[in-house]
């Protein structure tokens, strides 16, 4: 009996003491775990998105400007923002002076067209005279023709005749020698003869030589008469060319004037400046004292110049202004979430239109000193139109999604570090974080794609195991790892 409860004892001493060891054993455990607790995470895998979130204003794709026909000072301008209807008045230039000048315009146009017409009657009996002349001068040289031929035929005859007449006389001259030397006639009959025939060699001689000097008389006096043609001729083109020159001077001039005095015309029915469509009125702008403003009674108005327009409500889209970094995953064609600060809770979808190619220069709040920012306009058009709720000029929020991957590891942005130019995450394996290099994808603000060097499910340390960078831990790049460009998109 002694001996059974000394065994008790004993067992119970024994199992109080490795109660006590384990107990101490299970407390320094938990010591040490919560000495060297560390946070972590899963490396994820699903979609991802990456975008860039920027403020821009509200504008309509297309507009339809209203220019003003005339040039006066405004009496009377519709307020910017103004609902108006087809046909509603939006500007009223001064009417009184535009009625001046559409009568010095009438005047003016009266009195070149009285100059034309005088000119023209003129100019066209310089040319009926030039007319007259030349055809004196064609009468003169037909008629000369004519006489000419008469008188040189009568000279020609009477060369002619004397030539016969001369023959003749030799014929009988020498019938005469021979009835002398057979006595039939005296010697003086003979020498009668001879002196016939030295009277019929001169009047050949004479007729000859006048004929010779009829025929070049009558060649100068042709070139005389031909001569006074071509200068009738060269009269009548010059009183031609002067007639339609000052025809077409006097044309062009009129031209001009009626083209003064069209424009004048319109300008007087162009005074009242009418809406010419359904819309919402937006002013031009005008410097004030110190800043730009929308155009008011008493501005000066010139003839082209674009007093408003009516933006078209059914094609909105949202005009951005960002930097390079952020420009540098944006591409046309990228869906877009946009929201207005006037309409909390509504949602538009869009899409990103327009990329420009170079920078500009962003301006200052004062509206026209430069700010030494260079950013790139990017347009994104909204899919549906809201012309209820929707205004030119608002304030809207866009996220372009410049990222959209459906399969793809991803871990916490702050799980990554550098080290050494390199990207790393600790990946826990056998109880131990290990530095792990990796190679990095897209980003957003809270998550970056992990392209190599991790799995799916993998523990990941949520701090740095290692000794931190100087610069602490730094987030990677859009695209290639940049810094991220917005918040989390998953």
């Amino acid at each position: 009996m002694a001996r059974g409860l000394l065994v008790v004892a004993l067992l119970a001493l024994a199992i109080g003491f490795l109660g006590i060891r384990a107990l101490d054993s299970y407390q320094r455990s938990q010591a040490r775990v919560k000495r060297s607790f560390v946070a972590t995470t899963k490396v994820r895998e699903g979609k991802f998105e990456a975008y860039v979130e920027e403020v821009g204003g509200l504008e309509a794709e297309t507009s339809v400007p209203i220019l003003s026909q005339a040039s006066g000072q405004a009496l009377y301008v519709i307020p910017n923002g103004t609902v108006v209807k087809k046909g509603d008045l939006l500007l009223q230039l001064d009417e009184p002076r535009i009625r001046r000048e559409l009568e010095q315009a009438q005047i003016a146009y009266t009195n070149v067209e009285k100059e034309l017409s005088n000119s023209k009657r003129d100019r066209e009996a310089d040319v009926e005279s030039a007319k007259i002349q030349l055809k004196q001068a064609e009468t003169a040289l037909e008629q000369f023709r004519r006489d000419r031929k008469a008188s040189l035929d009568e000279a020609k005859a009477q060369n002619a005749f004397d030539k016969v007449d001369l023959d003749r006389a030799r014929t009988r001259l020498e019938r005469t020698k021979r009835w002398a030397a057979e006595g039939l006639v005296t010697k003086r009959e003979v020498e009668l003869a001879e002196s016939d025939i030295k009277a019929k060699e001169f009047a050949l001689e004479r007729s000859s030589k006048d004929l010779q000097l009829s025929e070049a008389k009558a060649k100068s006096d042709e070139l005389d008469k031909q001569a006074a043609i071509t200068r009738a001729n060269s009269d009548l083109r010059r009183q031609e060319n002067q007639r339609d020159d000052e025809l077409r001077t006097g044309q062009v001039k009129l031209e001009t004037r009626g083209k003064a005095l069209k424009d004048a015309e319109n300008a007087f029915k162009k005074a009242a400046i009418l809406s010419p469509a359904d819309g919402i009125v937006v002013l031009d702008t005008e410097w004030g004292r110190h800043h730009r403003r929308s155009l008011e009674p008493g501005d000066n108005i010139w003839a082209g110049r674009r007093v408003a327009q009516l933006p078209d409500l059914s094609k909105m889209r949202v005009r951005l202004a960002l930097g390079q970094e952020s420009t540098a995953g944006i591409r046309s064609g990228q869906p877009a979430l946009i929201s207005f600060d006037a309409l909390p809770g509504k949602t538009y979808r869009g899409e990103v239109t327009e990329i420009s190619s170079t920078a500009s220069e962003a301006s200052s709040s004062g509206g026209w000193m430069p700010s030494g920012e260079r950013t790139f306009a990017v347009l994104v058009a909204l899919q549906k139109s809201d012309p209820e709720h929707l205004k030119p000029g608002m304030r809207a929020q866009v996220r372009i999604i410049s990222e959209h991957q459906k399969r793809v590891l991803s871990v916490p942005v702050e799980c990554v570090f550098d080290r050494e130019g390199r990207r790393i995450v600790y990946v826990r394996r056998n109880g131990k974080f290990v530095a792990t290099p990796i190679r990095l994808g897209g980003a957003n603000e809270r998550y970056v794609v992990v392209t190599k060097g991790l799995r799916a499910g993998e523990t990941i340390a949520l701090r740095d195991m290692g000794e931190a960078s100087p610069a602490g831990k730094t987030r990677p790049k859009q695209g290639s790892g940049a810094s991220p460009a917005g918040p989390t998109a998953l």
